[in-house]
């Protein structure tokens, strides 16, 4: 697979420090081989300057790890040793950096697989207490204040239609599933959203997806500060694509 520019999206979990645009800002096309990507899981790893990728659809190899290596003056990809027993089938699999402890968390039917990223990179299989909530396709971000993942809506594969629910995943000790209480008003019904936590605000923002064939163009925040989480629509300015 060829891909001629690069481009490096707000990937599940990442957490962004937003800067205005300058003059400066240039678009830069890379002439760069991919091996798959299709559906796959990625995290930006900020200390090595790289975007790990794990599974996908294409040439039905779900467990594949890759890195884009970023530092040089001509982004790499390659495949790293990776040990211990991968997930099976990463396909729309929410994913996040867990900056404290140096590692990538895929969440896969109802499990969670950490890969660490010092290389050797390693697959640690958890499974946490609780009732799973539906993964595929959910919008989900760390929540580093509290030392859990926070996630939102997604698609049951044995069910039509996808699933408007909030919840977390606590990180410290024992890992642990549980439904996220909120207040305000919920966003409408999503799968493949966009997710990222804003530091500066302590909110998670999720932005369009599908809900079913419709692709929505919506912009929400889940506000943490101030006692139970509440959901509001953002007003937004411009025209979506």
């Amino acid at each position: 697979m060829r891909i001629a520019a690069l481009v490096l999206l707000a990937g599940f979990g990442l957490t962004l420090a937003p800067r205005p645009a300058a003059a400066s800002d240039v678009l830069t096309l890379h002439s760069v081989t991919a091996f798959r990507k299709g559906n796959a899981s990625s995290i930006i790893d900020p200390a090595r300057r790289r975007l790990v990728v794990v599974g996908g659809m294409d040439l039905g190899n779900q467990e594949l790890v890759e890195v884009l290596d970023l530092a040089g003056s001509i982004p790499t990809w390659r495949r790293p040793v990776v040990l211990g027993t991968p997930p099976p089938s990463v396909q729309y699999a929410p994913a996040v950096h867990d900056r404290a402890r140096d590692r990538m968390i895929v969440l896969v039917a109802g499990s969670m697989w950490c890969l660490s990223l010092a290389e050797p990179m390693t697959w640690t299989h958890v499974v946490p207490t609780g009732t799973a909530p539906v993964l595929p396709g959910a919008a989900v971000i760390l929540d580093p204040v509290r030392d859990r993942i926070v996630g939102h809506g997604g698609t049951d594969p044995t069910l039509p239609g996808t699933v408007n629910a909030s919840w977390t995943l606590s990180l410290g000790g024992t890992p642990a599933w549980a439904m996220l209480a909120t207040a305000g008003g919920a966003p409408p019904t999503r799968s493949q959203a966009a997710s990222l936590y804003d530091p500066a605000l302590d909110r998670m923002i999720v932005s369009c997806g599908l809900s079913g064939d419709t692709e929505r163009n919506d912009t929400w925040q889940l506000s943490f500060a101030g006692g139970i989480p509440t959901w509001n629509p953002m007003t937004t300015t411009g025209t979506p694509q």
